[in-house]
């Protein structure tokens, strides 16, 4: 209901009115050419002598040629005008006015309450959902742009001998995270604290995962790699055949050896790993849910490595952050 507009409706009065006419009649089938008119709605319409004196009135019902009218309305005074003067509809001041403040009564509207004279709009609860939010209108990435982090996840290893992993063998193995104070999310369905898990949120994510692990080598010749493993999505999770290598180079980023300074004593191994730049970034792209992982030490000669804790007169740990961002 409210103000309905044509484009270019005119025609001429088949009989005179007076200055308290309500009701003014056009020439036969020139009403069609103006709105249709339910309860409620109406048009303003312009009538115009031959000397151009003009009114301006409020139409509030039409039958075929028939027209019910509000008189003298947006400023003008109610006139009498004869057979044959011109009736049209034409753009008037009152049209733009109630087109821009709206000709809305106040009351519920469904999702949406109008007060205070049309002053007021509320939007009542729980009226915007996911539901009525369609993908293809109103895209994540709009409402929050590529590159914005949705999650972040802590973890640490932990101290002591589960998290003391002392090797010289020159293939990869499991690096144990599972010490005294372990923080961050594990594998709780085998369970198995040295592989960690992630819940992935969202359908069009990436994972950065950093990582800093302390580490003592005895002096020589040597240096070692480290990489992460990640669930392949099917079979047992705590099956290492499950899994494959995250980073680009299937020997990790350092490509087996070039952690330690080749030949360094002791030191903190710094690395970072993007899914969207990994072995595999479709695979993590639309996946949502728990994500595993777990890292992998590499002896390059054959020299012992102690990866994290070194002893119980010298603890410590290491620490890593997974970032779930929007690709």
């Amino acid at each position: 209901m409210g103000l309905k507009v044509t484009n270019n409706a005119y025609g001429t009065l088949n009989a005179g009115i007076t200055t308290s006419s309500t009701t003014i009649v056009l020439n036969a089938g020139e009403g069609s050419r103006f709105p249709t008119l339910s309860a409620g709605d109406y048009f303003y319409a312009t009538l115009i002598d031959t000397t151009n004196n003009l009114e301006i009135v409020k139409v509030t019902a039409r039958s075929t040629d028939t027209m019910t009218i509000v008189r003298a309305q947006d400023s003008t005074t109610a006139r009498a005008f004869s057979t044959n003067d011109r009736f049209e509809l034409r753009p008037v001041a009152a049209m733009f006015s109630e087109l821009i403040t709206g000709s809305v009564t106040d009351g519920d509207k469904g999702d949406i309450t109008v007060s205070g004279s049309n002053t007021v709009w509320t939007i009542d609860n729980n009226a915007i959902s996911t539901a009525k939010i369609a993908d293809n209108n109103v895209t994540r990435q709009k409402l929050a742009g590529a590159g914005t982090i949705v999650q972040t996840q802590g973890y640490t290893s932990g101290y002591g001998s589960g998290a003391r992993t002392v090797t010289s063998a020159v293939s990869w193995g499991t690096v144990a995270i599972s010490g005294t104070s372990l923080d961050g999310p594990r594998d709780i369905i085998t369970p198995n604290n040295d592989v960690f898990r992630f819940e992935k949120l969202r359908n069009d994510t990436q994972l950065r995962i950093r990582a800093a692990f302390p580490w003592y080598m005895n002096a020589g010749t040597a240096g070692f790699g480290l990489r992460i493993q990640y669930y392949a999505g099917s079979g047992n999770i705590n099956s290492g055949t499950n899994y494959n290598t995250l980073e680009k180079l299937s020997q990790g980023v350092a490509n087996g050896w070039g952690f330690g300074g080749y030949g360094g004593n002791a030191g903190v191994a710094n690395w970072m790993v993007d899914t969207a730049h990994s072995s595999a970034p479709s695979f993590f792209l639309t996946r949502t849910g728990a994500q595993y992982f777990y890292f992998q030490i590499y002896c390059w000669s054959g020299t012992s490595i102690y990866m994290l804790d070194y002893d119980a007169s010298y603890p410590k740990y290491g620490s890593w952050v997974v970032e779930e961002y929007i690709a």
